[in-house]
């Protein structure tokens, strides 16, 4: 007859978990990625680059200020994160 350990049990579980964590927060991620380069996209066509600061792209993403410095570190670099995705507004394709 063998013993069952509730440590083991916890011990498992936590394993399990972590990588379901993980992915949970990159999906996330990804998420804000695309709110804040969504945001910052209809706000530049709109309103120019010069005339929109982080503050309003964060404000039209529904997110902190805060979040948009975790991810870029200037207006600039949103704006070159914008190149390289390669998104397009759907006023500048017409």
């Amino acid at each position: 007859m063998s013993e069952h350990s509730p440590k083991a049990d916890r011990v498992s579980t936590k394993t399990q978990s972590a990588p379901r964590v993980a992915n949970k927060k990159m999906e996330q991620r990804r998420t804000s990625m695309e709110l804040l380069l969504d945001a910052a996209l209809r706000l530049f066509v709109s309103q120019g680059y010069r005339s929109t600061n982080l503050e309003q792209i964060a404000g039209a993403a529904k997110l902190t200020k805060g979040a948009v410095y975790f991810y870029f570190r200037s207006k600039e670099a949103v704006l070159i994160a914008l190149r390289d995705s390669g998104k397009k507004s759907a006023t500048l394709v017409r």
